[in-house]
């Protein structure tokens, strides 16, 4: 309700202004087409029949229960179960070719009920991936990216360790997933992961694959 109270005030504050393009705004979030067939599909407790494309193969379909929509980075996701899989989905919005509701109501697996629990399901994620466990991850940021980090943290858990003139030490509590590491790379020669050593490791095998790619105009794959 908040985002939405906050897109209604930038577009009536954009409505008012006498030269709109004097408010720039950034470009409204891919997928949105599909978003009110599957709220009134949660709503109604329908299943969905999609066919889904996947940047790493052919089209697919599936049948699945919808439990909640999650927006992220400009990109909408609905997450909740796939029936013949019996375990929880993330779909992102954009990339559903085709949609289609079921009328009939499934409920979700015994197993999946606390699991898919929208409060606690991205519980200690950065984004939108939910992999690995939680672990606590230190990192050194230096000045003055460590000023911005303290104005918006990277995660919710991130807590102020130590400080410097020059730097500020940070830890959060997080699954140390693929979009974490791209966050955490965002901030360029700015941040550096202190701890856990292995996490550490992950980090410097990206970079000198990174290194390798703009020597070469190869890629380097890197365990994830």
């Amino acid at each position: 309700m908040q985002w939405l109270m906050n897109g209604l005030r930038i577009s009536n504050i954009q409505a008012a202004c006498k030269d709109s393009s004097k408010i720039i705004l950034e470009p409204a979030p891919v997928g949105i087409q599909r978003l009110q067939a599957i709220i009134e599909a949660i709503e109604d407790k329908n299943t969905l029949n999609i066919t889904y494309k996947s940047h790493y193969g052919e089209p697919k379909e599936h049948q699945f229960i919808p439990v909640f929509i999650r927006l992220f980075k400009q990109r909408w996701y609905v997450i909740g179960q796939d029936i013949e899989l019996e375990q929880p989905i993330t779909f992102a919005l954009e990339r559903i070719c085709e949609l289609s509701h079921q009328e009939e109501a499934r409920e979700l697996s015994e197993n999946l009920v606390d699991i898919l629990d929208p409060e606690t399901y991205f519980a200690d994620c950065y984004g939108i991936i939910r992999k690995h466990n939680p672990i606590k991850i230190q990192f050194r940021a230096f000045w003055p990216q460590n000023l911005y980090l303290k104005d918006l943290p990277i995660h919710e858990s991130q807590i102020l360790i130590d400080e410097t003139e020059n730097h500020s030490d940070f830890e959060i509590y997080v699954r140390p997933t693929y979009d974490l590491k791209q966050e955490l790379l965002w901030n360029r020669d700015k941040l550096a992961v202190l701890a856990p050593e292995s996490f550490r490791q992950d980090m410097i095998a990206i970079l000198e694959a990174t290194l390798k790619g703009y020597q070469t105009g190869d890629s380097y794959a890197v365990n994830e």
